[in-house]
């Protein structure tokens, strides 16, 4: 055994040996070299080296672009140092071998592109843009604020294209030996549009999958709408699988879904009722459009509480170059907008409104209106006004490269009231009478949002919304029977109101963060809590009846309300390889209302380009709604409320499936088809001709008001299924689309209404936009879709009795009728455009309802007369033959 005192001298003895040798070693000089090349190749310059050094350098010509020169100088420096500056940025690496150095190739280097993309004109992001390097077949899409990040290989250039329908498509030639952040402005397009090709191999956009569709502003504001107003849900009524009422009555139904199943979105904020005049127009100002997404099938895990559709809209910020105005005129509305920079580091605001120009139209209605059979002895007075406003308020502000801030908000209001009085003089006795009805509705929002890029690879996007929904339902009688003459003088005078008002009230917190690491992942991450406030009715009436001897009185007033909590998360992650395109997440929803309900709601949606330029999609969701819109006729007057879940009503699901094809025909012309089915779960109606019979039940003496509306309210489910087929063209001197849509919608355990309203069979739409030069271009759209199954109104729901629908042409319904008939019709516009450089005009005049073809709007059971002598079921007819003008000016500094 080894003692210490032994051990300590093997120690030492190492020591020194070891400590001799290494001393030895670092004593050997290391030759250093001298070494010049002047516009070589990389092949000269290594064969030169070799040479000079007298190592081999062993390397394959396969490594080095041929036409890549470098000159550099070396004084004094090892072998290894020169061959690491020489190789450098070119992606070859060395080693050193027993028979010299031995280069080979490195994994490719990757770095990352960021950046905004953003209008040249008026510095506005460009949402949903494209932007892609061909060389290397990559790239991306910007995100709904225009910021984008992906991943390049290592080259000492590549080229980056970005496009952007209606915009001229730019070239930028950046290095990609670093990390680069750029910023891409392009210029709108006032020639044709440009063909606007996708980042990966084969796909062009802006042919979206079958499940959803872009609608950019320069396409809308070109194609012709109801009497000349472009509107945002008229254009999106021309795309398959979305059906709508005759003249748009009735709002948006898509894939067999009651419209507020439909989740629209402005600027982030949730509408809960987007329409002006039943459906007609929409309350988001044409003139704010940037951009529109309709999402029918595969909705991303980011959005929730809706169980048929996403209608994603998103406004101008406003330019932050120079001041402007805008002003637009039709025979429906003037609006006007007005926007400019604020700020020296970039931001804007702009200020729109918009005003109804129908309260004319509707005045002349009761001035030359005409009663029949009306005897001798009777004067009529008449009356009816109905107007829309809109107010809307953007400021956006930039602090810095990677801080934003905007706010918003919209205020708008619909009025309609209806007035009717007579009076009658029979054997000396006064009869007066008076009416009156009154709809009064509309929405306020607000948005308070804050973007920040904590690197290339993230996004955030954090915003706090506010979302305000009310209408009131009014009605009014009045009835005095008096004599001043006579042995017996007589005097009597009945009174009745009553006010019905509901709303809903919503405040959410959200945050969603993009992950853009670049290569084949991209992904998106948020949650947010939100609180409703319903006002499920709130009733003020008075009933009072006097005479000369007594009067009496009767106040009503009763009111409910409720409050509910929402929370969710989600998370959802794409994957792209070659020609594979993978997009799964998961929504999980909370909603408390006396219980919580938790329900997990998984997305998944593939697509493959099996080859070039054709594409399969498959898609499968699971949607969960927790808020709904109770009604009793579909007909788009707010005559319903907004009500959470019924205590005894688990939420509202949908599970949809779909699988779809793409195929492009040519760089501008591409075919889509897709077939779907959808299950519905848990859906309420009422099953009442009007919403106050909803809540008022007749006892033994008197009417009493239902404190608990639930007991009302019927539960069933649904199913769609449908086949839709879109053919469009988006590049060149004709833009056009065409669509058919076979489906069926079916409701089931609805004992009154077994039937789905807008249930429709066949759906036909042909729209075209010619431009035929740089100033002139004629538009058309004719659609058609097979009568709806028929819906009778009950005449005690107050808006069917108002005089001025009697205006247009009505007919007997025939008996046994279960189906209205088919509805048709064709417009037609011809536009002219000029701009100089402080002025830009647009006129476009054109005509609604070319063949002028009768189509029916629904059904209602009115008198016959104003007798009361009978009563009878009518058809009311849509909107005639009418002409259509629409006249925008700009205004530039």
């Amino acid at each position: 055994m080894i003692g210490q005192k032994h051990l300590g001298l093997l120690f030492l003895l190492f020591y020194v040996l070891f400590g001799c040798t290494k001393s030895q070693a670092q004593s050997t000089p290391v030759p250093l070299f001298s070494f010049v090349c002047h516009q070589q190749t990389y092949d000269e310059a290594l064969v030169a080296l070799s040479a000079q050094t007298g190592v081999r350098i062993a390397f394959s010509q396969t490594f080095f672009d041929p036409k890549l020169r470098i000159t550099k100088r070396f004084e004094h420096q090892t072998l290894e140092a020169i061959l690491q500056s020489l190789l450098d940025k070119s992606g070859v690496g060395f080693r050193t071998t027993a028979s010299g150095i031995a280069l080979f190739l490195l994994p490719p280097r990757e770095y990352t592109i960021s950046g905004y993309i953003t209008d040249a004109e008026s510095g506005e992001p460009l949402a949903w843009a494209v932007i892609s390097v061909p060389d290397q077949q990559m790239g991306t899409t910007a995100n709904d604020f225009g910021f984008f990040s992906f991943k390049v290989q290592a080259a000492n250039s590549v080229r980056v294209q970005a496009n952007y329908l209606g915009f001229k498509a730019q070239t930028y030639t950046i290095p990609a030996n670093s990390n680069q952040s750029l910023s891409i402005k392009l210029l709108p397009n006032t020639g044709l549009p440009e063909v606007v090709v996708a980042a990966t191999k084969g796909h062009l956009k802006p042919f979206e999958t079958p499940s959803s569709a872009n609608l950019p502003a320069v396409w809308m504001q070109s194609v012709t709408t109801t009497v000349g107003e472009p509107d945002v849900q008229r254009h999106i009524a021309m795309l398959p699988g979305v059906v709508t009422g005759a003249d748009g009555v009735g709002g948006l139904h898509i894939r067999g879904g009651n419209a507020d199943q439909n989740l629209t979105l402005f600027d982030g904020m949730p509408l809960y009722n987007s329409s002006h005049a039943g459906g007609i127009f929409s309350i988001i100002n044409p003139l704010l459009v940037k951009n529109a997404r309709l999402i029918k099938g595969a909705a991303p895990a980011r959005y929730g509480g809706r169980l048929s559709s996403v209608l994603d809209v998103q406004s101008r910020e406003g330019n932050e170059k120079k001041w402007g105005a805008e002003f637009s005129l039709t025979p429906v509305s003037a609006n006007f907008l007005v926007e400019g920079p604020i700020g020296k580091h970039g931001g804007s605001i702009l200020v729109a409104t918009r005003y109804s120009l129908v309260a004319p139209w509707f005045a002349k209605l009761g001035k030359d209106f005409k009663l029949s059979n009306i005897r001798p002895g009777i004067q009529i007075s008449q009356s009816s006004r109905y107007v829309f406003q809109d107010l809307n308020v953007r400021w956006h502000k930039r602090l810095g490269s990677k801080h934003q801030i905007y706010a918003s908000m919209y205020k708008g209001a619909d009025l309609l009231d209806d007035n009717l009085g007579d009076s009658t003089y029979i054997d000396s006795v006064i009869y007066l009478s008076k009416s009156k009805y009154t709809f009064n509705w509309g929405n306020t929002t607000a948005n308070l949002r804050w973007n920040w890029v904590p690197s290339e690879h993230w996004f955030g996007n954090t915003s706090l919304t506010f979302s305000k929904f009310r209408n009131t339902i009014g009605t009014a009688w009045e009835t005095t029977i008096k004599t001043e003459l006579g042995p017996e003088i007589f005097s009597e005078n009945y009174t009745f109101s009553l006010d019905f008002t509901s709303g809903i009230q919503s405040v959410t917190l959200r945050s969603d963060w993009d992950w853009l690491p670049g290569g084949r992942w991209r992904g998106k991450v948020g949650g947010g809590i939100s609180r409703h406030d319903f006002l499920l009715f709130d009733l003020d009436g008075f009933e009072g009846e006097n005479d000369i001897f007594e009067g009496d009185s009767t106040l009503y007033n009763s009111k409910q309300s409720d409050i509910a909590q929402e929370g969710f998360t989600y998370a959802e992650m794409e994957w792209q390889r070659k020609a594979f395109v993978l997009n799964f997440g998961l929504h999980v929803a909370a909603f408390n209302r006396d219980k919580w309900f938790v329900v997990p709601q998984p997305r998944l949606q593939a697509a493959w380009e099996v080859r070039k330029g054709t594409a399969l999609e498959i898609s499968a969701t699971h949607q969960a709604q927790f808020v709904q819109l109770l009604t009793v006729n579909d007909m788009g007057f707010p005559n319903d409320f907004w009500a959470p879940i019924a205590a005894k009503q688990r939420p509202q699901r949908a599970w949809q499936y779909s699988l779809g094809m793409s195929h492009h025909l040519s760089d501008s012309l591409a075919i889509h088809i897709e077939g779907y089915y959808k299950k519905m779960y848990r859906l309420a109606e009422f099953d009442f001709p009007s919403i106050l019979d909803a809540f008022i039940e007749s006892g033994d003496d008197d009417d009493t008001l239902r404190v608990n509306w639930e007991n009302n309210a019927v539960f069933g489910s649904g199913q769609a299924k449908g086949l839709e087929f879109l053919l469009e063209k988006r590049a060149g001197h004709l833009t056009a689309l065409a669509s058919y849509t076979l489906s069926k919608s079916t409701r089931d355990h609805f004992p009154k209404r077994p039937v789905f309203r807008f249930d429709t069979r066949h759906q036909v739409v042909l729209g075209a936009l010619w431009q035929i030069n740089s100033h002139w271009r004629l538009s058309g759209r004719w659609q058609y879709f097979t009568g709806l199954p028929v819906n009778i109104i009950n005449q005690t729901d107050g808006v069917f009795d108002l005089f001025f629908l009697k205006y247009f042409k009505s007919d007997p319904l025939p008996a046994n009728t279960t189906q209205i008939p088919a509805f048709h019709r064709l417009d037609l516009s011809l536009g002219w455009h000029t701009k100089s450089s402080f002025f830009e005009h647009d006129l476009s005049i054109g005509l609604h309802n070319v063949y002028n073809r009768r189509n029916v709007t629904f059904a209602v059971e009115r008198y016959v007369d104003d007798t009361g002598a009978a009563s009878g079921t009518f058809t009311q007819r849509a909107l005639p033959l009418l002409p259509s003008l629409r006249w925008v000016v700009k205004v530039k500094r």
